[in-house]
């Protein structure tokens, strides 16, 4: 990691830092998660016939998200993004606001990756996000029907 990139990542996580301190002031269950790694899929790679973000969480993330996900599903998503920065540093936002609950999942996508990849959501005019654990198995699947949020033009 260069220098440029670790002071990158370091913005992100002191962003994730301040988001969950804010939620949790306001009363909300927040599970605050650094994905180990962030993958995009074409339509032909995933389980879906359009692009797939999947984000790689740690075992005790992923137990907790799953408790949270079995007690809500999230009808709210956004997305925090630096598209000033290679790789691209984003903090994925999945909130279920009648239940006070929130998962905030930092990550970073290579920026090579994100051209070809943004262009075929927006013609799919949706994207999902595929949360696992290392071993592969699924701990959520969410789709969003505004890839570009992800991936402005």
């Amino acid at each position: 990691m260069t220098d440029d990139e670790a002071v990158g990542w370091k913005k992100t996580l002191a962003e994730l830092d301040r988001l969950t301190t804010e939620y949790r002031a306001e009363g909300w269950d927040t599970v605050a998660v650094q994905a180990g790694h962030t993958a995009t899929l074409a339509p032909s790679e995933g389980e879906f016939e359009t692009p797939e973000l999947v984000y790689t969480v740690p075992d005790d993330s992923a137990d907790e998200l799953h408790t949270m996900f079995s007690a809500g599903e999230p009808t709210r998503f956004t997305v925090y993004l630096d598209e000033t920065q290679s790789p691209r540093y984003h903090i994925l936002e999945l909130a279920d606001p009648e239940q006070s609950l929130v998962a905030l999942v930092a990550s970073a996508v290579d920026q090579s990756q994100v051209g070809g990849f943004g262009e075929t959501a927006r013609e799919a005019g949706r994207v999902y996000t595929r949360l696992r654990r290392l071993d592969g198995t699924g701990v959520g699947v969410f789709r969003h029907d505004d890839p570009t949020v992800f991936f402005p033009d």
